[in-house]
């Protein structure tokens, strides 16, 4: 059940004004009347409306086809009616029209228990549904199926002819012969060749057929030999084996001739009626299935079919025998054949002056609309045969098939998918620009036609697969896919280009490779996942820094809440000012705490403001390693510097370049052993630089844990209960002020070894030698 919906039925098409009833009633009352049966159908495959006879031709009750019902529920009721026929049949019928693709036209005949036979055409809608249309065709197979027997009886009868036929050349050489012509001739079998001249062949019959008289055998052969072949011949003669042979030669278009044999022994008493059945049976093979009329060298008619009366537009009475060839135009002009006005007038007189010596042909619409292809062809003799044939049908196919192409090629170009159909055997069918653009694939490189293999082998040469091994490999892979069934994959193109390719099946064996480039889509996609592993980073650092600032804050807090207590009883406890010095060093630890976090914001946002003064580098690394001596004695661990004196001066900030000492110093000491060793070197580099390292003989860390320490509230171990505390802002504020120097500073730690962290400032911060300027320069 599949087809084209009627034009009344067609999304966007719209009926002129009517009067009487509204435009609803008007549509049921088309359907009601229609000669077709027609059911619409929604995306869901359920019925929206039917007319009753597409109940009727489909073999089903009054009243079953009810709006809202599945169209597999109606097949399988028809199924279960024997409609598609009994057992096996009947299911295989069911389940083809179960799997029909409605988003695609299709097309399917079945022919009732009674005879008669029903098209189903199925279209689909732009809102998704499909209309079914079922036509009864059954007098069009018929026609078609008599032809058909027509056509094999014709050839049952050529192949079963009684003839001896031989046909020359305009050379007067053999071109073919039957059989029967040499048995005719009292020839060998196959001794009739191709290629043999009549002169050849002549000599042979006569020795075949010698009569004893040599001249008289001489003289029948020279009339045979010198007999004017342009010009049609016949006669009649016996054989030595008694047999009545009527011998034709009849000139071809060409300038060739035909000989043929026949033995009428047992005819020769209907010889004029069996000519003229050979001469109309000659015309009707030629002329078969056509509108034919015949006429004379003098223009006028000699004979005409059914079809010729009916494509000319002439009855009994208008198209007699007889009648002159322009009086037929001028009566085809009369009825509008040619159209109207001067057109139609010039048309006229060019028909009535063509030379019909010359063969002529053209295409025109008679009064019911169809189109006739007329052809003109001269006859020998100076008479000349029209014939008319309906070619509607293959103009309609033509003119859908043409608009269906551009429609698809259209779409197609127009699409960003490269896209490729191939047929059953694995040949293109088509193809659109994107597919040869996102390939690099020369123009004319890819037509119709081509193998998917020799495609294959295309694109390995060109590299796409990959050099040498690899790239045969994946071709080998490619030739050997089973495309029946889906498949899909992404490569990325030696250009970069990442490419998603799908190969899916279609109806009929065939099936399309599409490709897409999703080269932007998957860099996109990167970027959002590392912008989504940035914020749930940043969203876990600061989960770390409230819990690390909690605990951070709570400690010096306790100390001072707790001292403060001890000093309130009166009067003050004798240890009142070491409980003093307590509160005063965990305020400081509070105010650098806050510092910090200052620093931290000033560096993200509005910068961090640095000062310029002549620094004595060896003098800021004495004073630093002293403030950290203390802890680094407690410790148990051994602090040593390695400093030359003749290290020049430096332009900068000496808080900060001290703050970044300091930070390096704790963080060493923090994580060194007790026995172990922190190392302050500082020299200034072949290229300039000055090079400040901290070395620790400490825990280290992995290759995969040296990037965590530079990011801001963050440890390599983040739990309120580590082994050592710290805001973990340190080594990030480090870095940072390190940059904003000019300078960098990096790590390098094994686990269980240590770690050396080196501070690189710039050559142009450095004062030469014996320039002892100083002061705050900015």
């Amino acid at each position: 059940m599949t087809g084209v919906p009627p034009k009344a039925l067609t999304p966007g098409a719209s009926l002129p004004p009517v009067a009487g009833p509204a435009r609803p009633d008007v549509l049921r009352l088309m359907l009601a009347h229609m000669q077709h049966g027609i059911a619409l159908y929604d995306s869901e495959h359920r019925l929206v409306m039917a007319n009753a006879l597409a109940e009727s031709l489909a073999g089903l009750a009054p009243g079953t086809m009810i709006p809202g019902r599945r169209l597999d529920e109606f097949f399988r009721q028809q199924a279960e009616q024997g409609v598609f026929g009994p057992g096996s049949e009947g299911e295989a019928g069911l389940r083809m029209r179960l799997q029909i693709d409605r988003s695609r036209p299709s097309r399917t005949l079945r022919r009732r228990a009674d005879g008669r036979v029903m098209e189903a055409v199925s279209e689909p809608t732009p809102e998704g549904g499909f209309v079914i249309t079922i036509t009864d065709v059954t007098d069009r197979i018929r026609a078609e199926e008599a032809v058909a027997a027509k056509a094999a009886m014709l050839e049952a009868m050529v192949a079963n002819l009684r003839h001896g036929i031989a046909l020359f050349g305009p050379d007067r050489r053999l071109i073919v012969a039957n059989r029967l012509i040499e048995r005719f001739g009292h020839l060998a079998e196959g001794s009739l060749q191709p290629g043999l001249g009549l002169d050849t062949i002549i000599a042979m019959q006569v020795a075949a057929m010698a009569s004893g008289d040599p001249a008289k055998d001489a003289d029948l052969a020279r009339a045979a030999i010198e007999a004017d072949r342009s010009k049609p011949m016949r006669y009649t003669r016996s054989t030595a084996a008694g047999l009545v042979l009527d011998v034709a030669s009849d000139p071809m278009p060409d300038g060739g001739f035909v000989i043929t044999m026949s033995d009428i022994s047992r005819l020769s008493a209907a010889e004029n009626e069996a000519r003229a059945q050979a001469n109309l049976l000659g015309i009707t093979l030629q002329n078969m299935r056509h509108g034919i009329a015949l006429f004379g060298e003098d223009r006028r008619l000699l004979m005409l079919n059914q079809d010729a009366r009916l494509n000319f537009g002439v009855s009994e009475t208008t198209g007699r025998v007889g009648m002159k060839f322009d009086d037929l135009l001028q009566n085809q002009f009369e009825m509008g054949a040619y159209g109207t006005g001067p057109e139609a007038a010039l048309r006229l007189a060019a028909l009535k002056e063509h030379d019909r010596r010359l063969p002529l042909r053209s295409r025109r619409r008679d009064r019911e609309g169809r189109t006739l292809d007329v052809i003109s062809s001269p006859i020998e003799g100076g008479g000349f045969v029209i014939s008319a044939t309906d070619v509607s049908e293959l103009e309609g196919a033509r003119a859908t098939a043409a608009a269906h192409a551009m429609t698809l090629q259209a779409t197609l170009d127009n699409i960003r998918h490269g896209i490729t159909l191939f047929d059953a055997k694995g040949d293109v069918l088509a193809f659109n620009t994107v597919f040869t653009r996102v390939l690099d694939i020369p123009p004319g490189a890819v037509r119709a036609g081509m193998s998917i293999n020799s495609l294959v082998d295309l694109l390995e040469a060109q590299g796409d697969y990959g050099e040498g091994e690899v790239g045969r490999a994946y071709a080998t892979r490619l030739r050997a896919l089973d495309r029946s069934q889906s498949l899909r994959a992404t490569r990325v193109r030696p250009n970069g280009m990442v490419l998603t390719m799908v190969s899916d099946p279609v109806p009929g064996g065939g099936f399309v490779v599409t490709f897409t480039d999703v080269t932007e889509d998957r860099r996109i996609r990167a970027e959002l996942e590392s912008a989504r592993n940035a914020a749930e980073a940043a969203n876990s650092a600061k989960s770390r820094f409230l819990a690390t600032m909690t605990h951070e804050l709570r400690t010096p807090l306790h100390a001072v809440i707790g001292f403060s207590e001890a000093l309130m009883p009166e009067p003050p406890p004798a240890r009142a000012k070491e409980f003093i010095a307590s509160i005063h060093e965990a305020g400081q630890h509070l105010l650098s705490l806050i510092d910090n976090i200052l620093d931290v914001t000033r560096a993200e946002t509005a910068g961090l403001v640095m000062a310029d003064y002549d620094v004595h580098v060896g003098a800021l690394i004495d004073s630093a390693v002293r403030v950290i001596r203390a802890a680094a004695d407690s410790g148990g661990i051994t602090v040593v510097t390695n400093v030359p004196s003749s290290l020049p001066r430096l332009r900068a900030d000496e808080l900060r370049l001290r703050q970044i000492l300091l930070n390096l110093l704790a963080n060493a000491v923090k994580f060194t052993p007790a026995g172990g060793m922190v190392t302050v070197r500082a020299a200034v580099r072949d290229s300039g630089e000055l090079c400040i390292s901290v070395t620790d003989t400490g825990i280290g860390m992995s290759e995969e844990e040296t990037p965590l320490i530079f990011q801001p509230f963050s440890q390599i171990d983040s739990s309120l209960s580590r082994r050592f505390p710290g805001s973990g802002l340190g080594l990030y504020l480090s870095r940072v002020l390190a940059e904003a120097h000019g300078g960098s500073l990096t790590v390098s730690s094994t686990a269980g070894v240590g770690t050396t962290m080196m501070v690189l400032l710039p050559a142009a911060r450095l004062r030469p030698q014996g320039d002892d300027a100083g002061g705050a320069a900015s």
